[in-house]
């Protein structure tokens, strides 16, 4: 959804915190042998009728010098969002040089148990939830080093689907859009209702009916929309205070 918007002239700034996805670090590996050959010949000659010469075959030293590739964890996460009642998949199959897996929940809201821990292949069902939820897990693979790093989770109750928020970047007294991206994460949405707050320094700007500037977006099938102020018969300006949005779309929603 895109809603055309202007900015009055006092600084405004707004946050978001978008949930971090799963990666895989990318490990630095530097590895420069140095091989020495030392060759050592000793003939013995002597003349007269019979010369004899005595080889020795050369000793060959191979010193490698410079750093090894550390053992590194590399975690996959399968999904990186998930709903109440999934299994999400955790694997540290492309970790190199490892001793052992040790999976562990670092930090979260609400606490997960770990199946096979111990194993390079691990996972965890989703606990009920009735908020969103965010969890941390860890992978160790050996005992030489203790700052693993930590990987988040983005956890959702069932039937919940996930929206980001973003805006241009206007100067004030200037014109721009916000956007509202759809983040189904398997859910297959055909109709969607989303209130967005507006601070007093943000207006929407009206189309000729004065409804607000908006509209549901190139991607979406759309069956039908419609957006107004909130609250209802307010003053575009000076009462309002968001915009409510309804889409229906004859096929599923694409984020």
């Amino acid at each position: 959804m895109r809603c055309l918007h202007r900015v009055a002239a006092v600084p405004l700034l707004c946050l978001l915190a978008a949930p971090a996805l799963g990666r895989t670090p990318t490990p630095s590996r530097t590895l420069t042998p140095s091989i020495t050959l030392t060759p050592s010949i000793t003939p013995t000659d002597t003349f007269g009728p019979s010369p004899t010469a005595t080889d020795t075959p050369p000793p060959i030293t191979a010193t490698p010098t410079g750093t090894f590739p550390q053992p590194y964890a590399a975690v996959g996460i399968d999904p990186p969002v998930a709903r109440s009642g999934q299994r999400v998949v955790l694997s540290g199959r492309d970790s190199f040089a490892p001793t052992f897996y040790r999976w562990t929940q670092t930090d979260g809201d609400v606490a997960i148990q770990i199946d096979d821990a111990d194993q390079a292949v691990a996972s965890f069902v989703v606990p009920p939830l009735a908020t969103p939820a965010m969890v941390s897990i860890q992978l160790a693979i050996n005992d030489q080093r203790r700052d693993w790093p930590s990987y988040s989770i983005t956890l959702l109750p069932e039937n919940t689907i996930d929206v980001l928020l973003s805006a241009d970047d206007i100067a004030p007294g200037g014109t721009g859009n916000i956007y509202s991206f759809l983040r189904p994460w398997g859910l297959g949405v055909t109709a969607l209702t989303q209130e967005i707050g507006l601070d007093q320094y943000t207006v929407v700007l009206t189309r000729p009916d004065g409804s607000p500037d908006c509209d549901a977006g190139a991607s979406v099938d759309l069956d039908h929309a419609s957006f107004r102020f909130t609250p209802p018969n307010c003053v575009v300006g000076t009462s309002c205070t968001g915009v409510r949005a309804e889409v229906v779309a004859r096929r599923a929603m694409q984020p």
